[in-house]
This record gives structure tokens, C-alpha cells and sequence, in this order.
């Protein structure tokens, strides 16, 4: 803390605006950080994690259409919606690829997921024309429906793992935007009260070192002034600032007053000293004045 008593006062007091200054642009530098993270999440929500999540959520749909497109076939002999389901199912490849561009980290599991409705729009297919045309047997049909189903299934669970996944992915960048931003509150309210409790510290410190010597030397100057005033007392000199410099300049003044003073009451004895011998040569010569002045009225008296 020595230091800081012998910086300047103007320094002293300049460091509170200071202080306080440097908290708040490190308050805005922080709350601009949290800021970009939360614009760079919130731009991957909108551009990344939420087309995925709606596609993910398309290609469920598509998925059930496609199968009901099949079965519908099958139950009204109509084969156009054969090529209805083919259709969609290539919509379906279609959201697969867009899915795979906008996360490259998810190619493998996107790949499988390709492979696994691509092996059911096959067993479909199968089953359907074969069905229509009369092209497949009896014994044939039921291990046909059969692939089929355990074909849409596995693909039907891994879409719904996939769109899981997803939706798990765009609530943890949402909970981490909103976390971000209470953390930002948070932190502001702890920078706050820190700063407030620094700059109320600093200003009682400043305050202190300012008007502690300023009373010692008034204190003084007044006992000097009431004529109340031990001139062997000394101010304590705690700092080399303005006011340190003051106390310095004020205990010089006090050593040589005192010691003009000790030279005045030294003086004053030999002053005594020769004031007596001065009044005895006063009467002494006031005494040789008389008998002079009578001396000569007797020469006066004999010569008449």
C-alpha cells in the first residue's frame, strides 16, 4: 500500500473514474463474447440444426406415405401409385442428401439410413409389381412381406433415432444460448457488485490518505495560532504525494521557528545582564554629573 500513498493525489482521485471505467469496458468485452457465441449458435440453429430437424420430420412422413402409397397399390390393382411411391421416396433421397450437406459430420450414419429405405423401397417394390402383374408365387409372398416389414422398420427406426438425435442437438444449442446469456447477467451482477465494493474502497482509501495529514497540519496551525503550540511536536510523514510534501515543508518551518525562538529566549539573559549594568552606569554618571555641577558653584561662590 506504500505505493499508493506516494502516487500524486491527482492520480489517487483519477483512479476511481478509472477503475471503474476499465470494469465496465471489461463488463461490455465479456457481454460482447457471450454475444457472438449466442449470434454464431443462433446462426447455426437457422441455418444448420433446424432445416435438419424439418427434414428429419419430412422424411418420417415421406417414409409412411410411401408405404401406404405401396399398400394402396397393391389393395386397388392401380400401378401409377407405384411410381407415386418411387416419387416420394426420392424425395426422401433427396432430404437425405441436403441433410448430409448441412451436417458432413453425420455422412455415416445418413449413408446407413439411405441404405436401409433403399432396402425396403426395394422389397416394396418387389412385392407391389409382383403382386399386380402376377409375376411372384404364393409361396413367395409371405417371406416377401415379411423383408418388407423388417426392412420399413429398421428404416423407420432409424429415421426416428435420427430425428431424435436432431432435436436433441438444437435443444442443447438452445439451453446453451439461453445458459450463455443468464451467465452473462450472472457475471455482470458479480463484476457490479465488485466494482461497486472496489471504487467505495478506493474512494475511502483516497479520501483518508487526503484529509489525515490535511487535519494533522491544521491541528497543529491552529495550536500555533491560540499561542497553545508545542513547537518539539513533529507531523508524521506517511507519504510523498502533495500532502506528504506539505507535512515535510510544515515540520521544516516547525524546526526553524523553533530554533529561532531558542535563539530569542537564549538572548534574553544577556539582555538582563547589561540592561542592570546599563542602569548602574546610568546613576553613576548622574552621580559624577551632581558633584561636578556642585564643584562648580563652589569655584563660582569663591571667585565672587
Amino acid at each position: 500500500m506504500k505505493w499508493f500513498a506516494n502516487l500524486p493525489i491527482q492520480f489517487k482521485i483519477w483512479l476511481i473514474p478509472a477503475v471503474a471505467a476499465l470494469g465496465f469496458i471489461a463488463y461490455l468485452l465479456f457481454n460482447a463474447s457471450v454475444n457472438n457465441e449466442n449470434a454464431a449458435r443462433l446462426q447455426q440453429l437457422s441455418n444448420v440444426y433446424y432445416p435438419v430437424l424439418e427434414l428429419a420430420n419430412s422424411n418420417i412422413v415421406k417414409l409412411d406415405k410411401g408405404a401406404e402409397l405401396y399398400t394402396a397399390a397393391v389393395s386397388s390393382g392401380e400401378e401409377e401409385l407405384i411410381e407415386t411411391a418411387a416419387e416420394t421416396f426420392a424425395e426422401l433421397f433427396k432430404n437425405l442428401s441436403k441433410q448430409e450437406e448441412l451436417l458432413p459430420t453425420h455422412s455415416d450414419a445418413l449413408d446407413a439410413i439411405h441404405i436401409k429405405i433403399d432396402q425396403y423401397k426395394k422389397a416394396a417394390e418387389y412385392i407391389s409389381l409382383g403382386m399386380l402383374e402376377g409375376e411372384i408365387e404364393p409361396d413367395q409372398i409371405a417371406p416377401a412381406v415379411e423383408k418388407m416389414k423388417s426392412t420399413f422398420t429398421a428404416a423407420n427406426k432409424e429415421l426416428n433415432e435420427f430425428r431424435k438425435t436432431s432435436l436433441s442437438q438444437f435443444n442443447q444449442l438452445v439451453d446453451d444460448s439461453n445458459g450463455a446469456s443468464q451467465q452473462a447477467l450472472e457475471y455482470g451482477y458479480i463484476i457490479g457488485g465488485f466494482m461497486i465494493l472496489f471504487l467505495v474502497g478506493t474512494a475511502f482509501l483516497v479520501i483518508r490518505l487526503i484529509t489525515q495529514n490535511i487535519g494533522l497540519v491544521l491541528t497543529s496551525l491552529t495550536d500555533i495560532a491560540r499561542g497553545e503550540g508545542d513547537l518539539t511536536q513533529r507531523i508524521t510523514q506517511t507519504s510523498e504525494d502533495e500532502i506528504g510534501q506539505l507535512v515535510k515543508v510544515f515540520n521544516q518551518f516547525m524546526d526553524k521557528l523553533q530554533r529561532a525562538i531558542s535563539d530569542v529566549v537564549g538572548v534574553i539573559p544577556n539582555l538582563s545582564t547589561v540592561s542592570t549594568d546599563l542602569g548602574s552606569v546610568t546613576q553613576s554618571t548622574k552621580l559624577m554629573a551632581q558633584a561636578q555641577s556642585k564643584s562648580s558653584q563652589d569655584i563660582s561662590h569663591s571667585i565672587t
